[in-house]
């Protein structure tokens, strides 16, 4: 894995901004790619299934990278107590008139293009919505580790 991780992540992460808000055809090539990889690190063959080396080896899919680091992000801020990120996004808790089974805890800013919907304030705010509240409440405590397996069990949308 050493292989996938000095070679494959890196690229993945410099161009990171650029495909994570790209259309859904071009990280499905991507994810091709990521799979291919995957299985020459791990020397099998090119016809069996990544589902479990990806799970295996704490691999983060493609369609998840994005989250994945908002939330790292999200949680050395929280972490380290500066409030940086939360600032730059603009997160404000919901106050609601009503009581409903899931409401959202954190205001999404409306936009009608998809340029708003790439912005920091509404990408993370919708991020921590999506999140359960378990996660998101113990998202302090848990461990890098174990925040990328719940990655690579779960896509985000």
């Amino acid at each position: 894995m050493f292989l996938y991780h000095a070679l494959f992540v890196p690229v993945l992460n410099y161009g990171l901004l650029v495909w994570a808000t790209t259309t859904k055809e071009n990280t499905d090539k991507l994810a091709v790619l990521q799979k291919r990889v995957v299985r020459l690190a791990c020397k099998v063959s090119y016809l069996s299934h990544t589902s479990d080396l990806f799970i295996g080896h704490n691999i983060v899919l493609v369609k998840s990278i994005f989250n994945y680091n908002l939330c790292r992000q999200h949680k050395s801020s929280l972490m380290k107590k500066t409030g940086t990120l939360q600032t730059l996004a603009g997160l404000q808790a919901t106050l609601t008139k009503y009581n409903t089974r899931k409401p959202e805890d954190w205001q999404i800013k409306k936009c009608c293009t998809n340029y708003g919907k790439q912005m920091l304030q509404f990408t993370l705010p919708a991020l921590l919505n999506r999140i359960s509240k378990e996660q998101l409440f113990n998202i302090t405590e848990t461990s890098f580790k174990e925040l990328c397996r719940q990655f690579t069990r779960v896509s985000l949308p």
